[in-house]
């Protein structure tokens, strides 16, 4: 937007109108990148140590395609792999790849919008991952699983493959057509992750908040240092909405 159209219009004005009767632009200031810790406590991971903890999970609770028997493949390809006219399009198998991948993207993103918003997504995938589990050990002939599902709070709403991959049929899978218990230990091995990483940030309150605290210190300096005199005024922007209620209850109060 700002080298198609706003630099354009601003070179179009320059050019065929007299600066000296409208004046000349404000000078652009380089923007200013911050870079801090998640927090000032002792023993606190780094973002390459969430990072790596993060890979190591498998997010089969949103693929159960993945752990259908192969001699049931058939089956729910031809339910769920076909349109109505019979021709084979976005397979159910390839969708749940693309949210898996969406997932861990967006985890990283939850990281980085805020600490809040990262707990608040662990322990949303948490609970489903125990939901699922228990699915499992209440198996009975019949049962169905119904999935993946995925909160929209836990998404870049800007993200160009959010419409393909959330938008489709409810897959039902029969868990007797399952290798169930391959699944319920990926499941298991995921709900450790999880809770481990739940662990290491839960003491990350808003007072040990190194990224809260750095734009804390940024508003100070506008305050007393603004650009434009007694222009005080700042717009704080972010990718989330919980990031924005977490900022809200814990700046505008200052």
């Amino acid at each position: 937007l700002d080298l198609l159209t706003i630099a354009r219009s601003r070179k179009h004005i320059e050019k065929y109108y007299d600066a000296s009767e409208i004046g000349t632009f404000p000078e652009r200031l380089k923007p200013i990148s911050i870079r801090c810790k998640l927090s000032n406590l002792p023993h606190t991971p780094s973002y390459t140590e969430i990072y790596n903890t993060l890979s190591t999970l498998s997010l089969g609770v949103y693929s159960p395609s993945a752990y259908i028997l192969d001699s049931k493949t058939a089956k729910y390809e031809a339910k769920y792999g076909r349109d109505m006219g019979g021709n084979v399009f976005f397979k159910q198998t390839d969708r749940e790849k693309g949210i898996m991948a969406l997932m861990r993207i967006n985890l990283l993103k939850r990281l980085e919008s805020s600490v809040y918003a990262f707990r608040l997504t662990l322990q949303r995938i948490l609970e489903l991952n125990e939901k699922t589990i228990k699915i499992i050990d209440q198996y009975q002939p019949g049962n169905i699983i119904e999935g993946p599902d995925i909160e929209t709070e836990d998404l870049d709403m800007d993200d160009q493959n959010i419409d393909d991959l959330t938008v489709g049929r409810t897959v039902k899978i029969d868990l007797q057509d399952m290798d169930y218990i391959s699944w319920r230990n990926d499941l298991e091995g995921d709900r450790c992750i999880l809770q481990y990483l739940i662990d290491q940030i839960a003491d990350i309150t808003p007072e040990h908040d190194e990224k809260l605290k750095a734009l804390m210190e940024v508003i100070r300096h506008k305050i007393s240092h603004p650009i434009n005199p007694k222009n005080n005024k700042i717009i704080i922007f972010s990718a989330f909405a919980d990031s924005v209620a977490y900022l809200y209850e814990h700046v505008s109060s200052r």
